[in-house]
């Protein structure tokens, strides 16, 4: 009888991370511009981009992403 292969998750084996938009719709997505497109794509029924509030962080949700999982890499 042969092995099963062992299957990597889709978003896993290529990096995507999961998005929400400000409706409370989640998504996987590579980036913060493809989730916009893709919000962009479904004509505005998912809302927006949920808005990140950090007081003191001015950045992008990538470079917000890095300094959360910095011990992982």
């Amino acid at each position: 009888m042969a092995k099963k292969k062992k299957d990597i998750p889709f978003h896993i084996a290529h990096n995507y991370k999961q998005w929400t938009s400000d409706q409370g719709y989640t998504f996987w997505a590579k980036d913060e511009q493809d989730a916009k497109f893709y919000l962009d794509f479904t004509e505005g029924n998912l809302g927006s981009l949920k808005e990140v509030d950090i007081p003191g962080f001015e950045g992008t949700m990538d470079e917000l992403d890095n300094l959360v999982n910095i011990g992982a890499k």
